[in-house]
């Protein structure tokens, strides 16, 4: 019997293990996003131009090697489109009866095949403006596109690792460096009777009470200060109507 309760012991420490390494990988890749999106402008992304009666398009040299075809001085449209996914080609082609001197401003982001790949798509980011003619007559696309497969490689894990954060039934919480409360799970939530607006910008204080153990807090501070992790199995916390072990990661930008 001894043996039995270890055993599940061992494997409860080992489940909690995998999900707080989900809930820290969780927040890097939301790191790694944020950095990402600042470093857009400078990371391959080149110009292009389209020719609309002339059914002509060209483009700088980078824009040849994310799309992987030969640099040409121009190519019909339907040599882009043909590298669309099936659902996107249709609109693609509605978007050029759809151009209207009302707007002329445009971003759309694409998964396509890339010359000979037919296996592994890229994701495709085009910011793009629409020049008109007397008559109102769209005559010239010119834009930027960029290479933002690992942009959505990340935001789509991020995804999936989000499922995993909210529905864990171990209590969640996020802070920003200031130890604020940007996000809480559900189980976290459904406990506290909290709602998640009510706790963001809160620091987790909000769930001390009279009873809650002066050496826990000085010895959480002083971990947090050192940016140092927290073992769930050194010490426990008192709220107001549980007690629970827990962990704390550090996450460095």
């Amino acid at each position: 019997q001894n043996n039995l309760i270890e055993s599940r012991q061992k494997n409860k420490d080992l489940t909690q293990r995998l999900e707080l390494e989900v809930i820290i990988r969780t927040a890097e890749l939301k790191s790694t996003a944020e950095k990402l999106l600042d470093a857009q402008n400078s990371a391959r992304i080149g110009n292009f131009e389209y020719n609309i009666p002339q059914n002509e398009w060209s483009a700088s040299p980078i824009v040849y090697e994310i799309l992987n075809i030969p640099e040409k001085k121009s190519y019909p449209i339907e040599t882009f489109v043909d590298m669309l996914q099936e659902e996107d080609k249709s609109s693609a082609f509605g978007f050029f009866y759809s151009l209207n001197s009302n707007k002329s401003n445009y971003e759309n982001d694409f998964k396509i095949l890339t010359g000979n790949n037919k296996k592994d798509p890229i994701w495709v980011h085009f910011i793009y403006a629409v020049d008109y003619n007397d008559k109102g007559e769209a005559e010239m696309i010119h834009g930027t596109i960029q290479d933002i497969s690992y942009r959505k490689k990340i935001e789509e894990e991020l995804q999936e690792l989000s499922l995993v954060a909210k529905n864990t039934s171990n209590y969640v919480i996020i802070t920003d460096k200031n130890q604020r409360i940007k996000w809480a799970n559900e189980s976290l939530l459904k406990v506290s009777g909290y709602t998640l607006e009510e706790l963001k910008g809160h620091t987790p204080r909000i769930f001390q009470f009279e009873k809650t153990s002066p050496e826990t807090l000085s010895f959480i501070r002083a971990k947090l200060n050192a940016g140092e992790e927290l073992d769930r199995k050194s010490t426990r916390l008192n709220s107001s109507h549980l007690v629970i072990s827990y962990a704390v990661f550090c996450l460095k930008k």
